[in-house]
């Protein structure tokens, strides 16, 4: 069940309604939801077509490749993946013998100068995390996307990514706690200096949070104390922070799958299973469950398997160099 706010005293229903209609910009009606998948249907038909001056005017920074052949179970030999993601250099060693695979993955990080600056892809996927750079998702973009967006390292690019991303979430929760407080609405009004500070809500606090189950505020407390607010928090202020953390980290969840949805549109199979990567989906304990609901209304002709799968990205390019060496 997700965490609804506690019933308020008569006299602050107006107090409700007003935290309601700021948490209203983030839940994703039927039809924004609809907007999101027209818009990457557009975004992808533009990123394949043979046109370069199409391809162009595209968000999505695609290169067809097919993968022709499947791993045989008799493969030999050491075989690389190079991952390069926000702030770390993966490389991941894949040896075959007779099939079985062993791995080894290294991680790099990355000074922050280069991720700063113009950074250069190894291998070249979906990159949907810039769908929206153009434009064509503004129509669900808040005050506090913009805000993410100005003090990103990369302002006006990595749209799509804000909205969900493990690197962003906390800062979207803290975001919307700030607003509430500057309206009055929650911990009297007050915060505290580490609510205050940017960037000091680490995502990994929206996963504890969302890790309480019904009556439960065990974490939420704890995080409440970290942040500097236990001296004055109410249980209504608690109740609050429950209902962002879930209301942010549904519709991160919604937009992955309105995408997703696209991709299951053309694959068009009556079972697909997803391999997904990154420590958001490891640990959020409701991002799958969001993901798989909105899916199967989305999808409902497809059944959608999601396994984690560590270095997914490495070991998979590894995996495909692996078979297309056959």
């Amino acid at each position: 069940m997700e965490p609804t706010l506690k019933k308020l005293k008569t006299d602050d229903n107006e107090k409700l309604k007003k935290i309601e209609a700021v948490l209203q910009e983030y839940i994703l009606s039927d039809d924004a939801i609809q907007k999101i998948i027209d818009a990457f249907e557009e975004q992808a038909r533009l990123a394949n077509s043979e046109d370069e001056n199409e391809r162009k005017k595209s968000d999505l920074f695609w290169e067809c490749t097919y993968i022709t052949k499947f791993i045989t179970g008799k493969e030999n030999g050491y075989f690389l993946g190079l991952d390069l993601g926000g702030t770390h250099f993966r490389v991941v060693g894949v040896k075959f013998t007779n099939g079985e695979a062993s791995t080894v993955t290294k991680y790099y990080n990355l000074p922050e100068e280069l991720y700063t600056g113009e950074a250069e892809k190894i291998v070249l996927d979906t990159e949907w995390q810039s769908f929206g750079d153009g434009g064509c998702l503004d129509f669900m973009k808040t005050d506090i996307d913009k805000e993410i967006d100005k003090y990103s390292n990369h302002p006006g690019e990595a749209t799509f990514e804000k909205m969900f991303s493990g690197l962003y979430l906390g800062e979207l929760v803290r975001q919307v706690l700030l607003k509430l407080v500057k309206d009055g609405l929650l911990f009297d009004g007050r915060g505290s200096d580490t609510l205050f500070q940017r960037n000091s809500f680490d995502t990994k606090y929206v996963t504890a949070i969302e890790s309480d189950e019904g009556e439960s505020t065990g974490n939420t407390k704890e995080v409440i104390k970290i942040m500097g607010l236990d001296g004055i928090a109410t249980d209504q202020d608690i109740s609050v922070v429950r209902r962002v953390c879930s209301v942010i980290s549904q519709r991160g969840a919604y937009c992955i799958a309105a995408a997703t949805a696209v991709l299951l549109y053309h694959i068009n199979r009556p079972e697909v299973t997803i391999a997904v990567d990154g420590s958001l989906f490891e640990h959020h304990p409701k991002y799958e469950k969001h993901m798989l609901s909105l899916l199967s209304k989305l999808v409902p002709k497809t059944k959608v398997n999601f396994i984690f799968v560590k270095d997914g990205s490495g070991s998979g390019a590894a995996f495909s160099a692996a078979a297309m060496s056959q």
